[in-house]
């Protein structure tokens, strides 16, 4: 294989593209340029948003199928909303049930710019007309887009995760949690709080940083070169491309 990279059209602009994607996916992370998931405005997912997100399982997290009510939790505790709950710092909180009846507002919103309402019609309407088979969520509906965008914004979230722990583990990152803690405030000396908001791309980028510092001879890795090839590995070996369709360019990197 090591022989026959070498020969494959494409591969090294592809391999290049990658890095470069991860590279602008870091600097946006220096940046705080958490964007958008959908239409829905998100923050850098802090460690405090993954323990929480790890404590109520989020499919999201799990590499598992979600219901639209495991996404309306996931980008309700990323949204810039919830921080005046963490921080308590607004006056509202003066008031009875505030939070509740924020989170319930918000996940209106989240039915309605998804258009919940009319898509629970036209499943209901086709298991009436089809009683024998299973409704199948349209690819292009808002939901499915705003759900491919969350295990997107999971995947640029761990791109520099810590060897060992695993981006689909179920309790993984908690169990890691003491170690992650202990590192960071060793070696910058601040307060359990600092750890708990600091986005987690940043932790993972300062972890690696410290990793290097201290074993300058262990290897850099890049998440997006690696995934790439990994899956030609994965195509040849379920003989969906052979050393051929490579070597003379039919497998073309940007499709797959």
């Amino acid at each position: 294989m090591a022989v026959l990279l070498n020969k494959i059209p494409g591969l090294r602009e592809a391999l290049n593209r990658a890095r470069n994607a991860e590279f602008r996916s870091r600097e946006n992370v220096w940046l705080g340029l958490a964007g958008f998931i959908g239409t829905f405005k998100v923050r850098l997912m802090s460690v405090r948003d993954y323990a929480a997100l790890l404590r109520l399982q989020s499919p999201f997290l799990l590499r598992a199928e979600p219901s639209f009510e495991d996404l309306g939790i996931f980008l309700w505790v990323l949204s810039p909303q919830i921080e005046r709950w963490h921080e308590r710092r607004s006056w509202l909180l003066k008031l009875f049930h505030v939070e509740q009846i924020h989170s319930w507002l918000f996940a209106r919103k989240v039915r309605r710019r998804l258009k919940i309402g009319p898509l629970e019609k036209a499943a209901s309407k086709w298991r009436k007309d089809h009683p024998k088979e299973i409704f199948t969520l349209p690819v292009e509906c808002p939901l499915s887009k705003t759900i491919v965008e969350a295990f997107q914004y999971v995947d640029t979230t761990f791109l520099d995760r810590p060897a060992g722990l695993a981006k689909e583990g179920n309790a993984t990152g908690l169990f890691y949690l003491t170690s992650w803690f202990d590192t960071m405030q060793s070696e910058y000396h601040q307060p359990d709080d600092w750890v708990w908001k600091m986005p987690l791309p940043l932790l993972f980028g300062r972890l690696k940083a410290i990793t290097a510092r201290r074993n300058p001879s262990e290897p850099d890795f890049n998440a997006k070169q690696d995934a790439l090839l990994a899956q030609i590995q994965r195509k040849m070996q379920d003989k969906l491309v052979t050393e051929n369709d490579l070597v003379s360019g039919r497998f073309k990197f940007e499709d797959n």
